[in-house]
């Protein structure tokens, strides 16, 4: 028997549980009663609903992977891994996680001033007549 190429909603089920538990899609497709990873990538462009999970499950994943910094300070302070090991991991799992999941870990734009004077854009037009002109 081949790999699925057909879409249930309980094969794209658990290929977003695997996701936000932070499988990654290769290593989810590598499972042969997975579908491959170019079946799931069509999924997500023909199925919206599939779509839909497969974000929340992306979104899903930056939170565990936000999660796992604890892991690896208690690693750290435990002895298990050396800091510079841990410097590089949290690094990236901080990168991941703003990724994955930017409305809670991305980078943030704050704009700050005077609260008396709320920053204001102006815009000016001004009209310009040749020099040469009568009026």
């Amino acid at each position: 028997m081949g790999r699925p190429t057909d879409y249930t909603s309980e094969l794209a089920d658990a290929i977003c549980d695997r996701l936000a538990a932070d499988e990654s899609l290769v290593s989810i497709c590598r499972d042969d009663a997975m579908p491959s990873t170019t079946t799931v990538h069509r999924w997500r462009q023909e199925r919206p609903e599939f779509r839909a999970n497969y974000a929340r499950a992306r979104e899903e994943q930056g939170h565990t992977v936000a999660d796992m910094l604890g892991d690896i300070r208690r690693m750290v302070l435990s002895g298990k891994i050396e800091p510079a090991v841990a410097t590089a991991a949290a690094s990236i799992a901080k990168w991941e996680a703003g990724r994955r999941a930017p409305r809670d870990f991305g980078d943030k734009l704050e704009l700050a001033g005077d609260p008396d004077r709320p920053l204001v854009h102006k815009i000016e037009r001004q009209i310009v007549r040749p020099a040469n002109s009568d009026s």
